[in-house]
C-alpha cells in the first residue's frame, strides 16, 4: 500500500482505473450476452468449475504466484462470447499467454515449491545440507 500512495505517480492511477473500468465493462458485456443467449447459467457453473480445478487448490499456498501467462490463459477461457469485442479480449489474452510461455517458459504457479521439490528429488549436492540437517536446513 506504501508503493501505492507513496510512488506511484499519477498517470499510473489513471492506467489502472481506466483497466477497471475497461474490466468492469468486459464482465458487463459478457454477462449481458450470456443472459441473451440463455446460456448465463452453463457459463457461470463452468467458471466456477474452472477456477475450483485450476486456481483454488493452489490459492492458499503461500507460494502461489498468478503467473500472467496462467492468468491469461484462465481469462481466455472465459471470453467465448461470440461477438467481436469478445473475441478481441479472447484473442489478447489467447496471444498473452503465448507471450508469457514464449519469453518467460512455463515457470509453475507453486514457484518455490517446485523449486524445492526438483531440488531435494534430483539428488541437487546443494541440498545435501538440508537432508543432513534432518530437513531444517541446518
Amino acid at each position: 500500500m506504501y508503493d501505492m500512495m507513496c510512488n506511484w505517480p499519477m498517470i499510473l492511477f489513471v492506467y489502472v482505473v481506466m483497466l477497471l473500468v475497461l474490466a468492469v465493462a468486459l464482465v458487463g458485456g459478457l454477462l449481458r450476452s450470456h443472459y441473451r443467449r440463455k446460456v448465463l447459467i452453463s457459463r457461470c457453473i463452468e467458471s466456477m468449475g474452472l477456477a475450483c480445478i485450476f486456481i483454488l487448490p493452489f490459492a492458499s499456498n503461500n507460494n502461489f504466484h498468478l503467473h500472467h501467462w496462467f492468468g491469461m490463459w484462465f481469462l481466455g477461457m472465459q471470453a467465448n462470447a461470440p461477438e467481436w469485442w469478445s473475441r478481441a479480449f479472447q484473442a489478447y489474452c489467447l496471444g498473452s499467454y503465448i507471450n508469457g510461455l514464449a519469453v518467460y517458459g512455463r515457470d509453475p504457479i507453486l514457484g518455490c515449491n517446485m523449486a524445492f521439490y526438483r531440488s531435494t528429488n534430483a539428488n541437487c549436492d546443494y541440498m545435501s545440507c538440508y537432508d543432513a540437517g534432518g530437513g531444517n536446513g541446518t
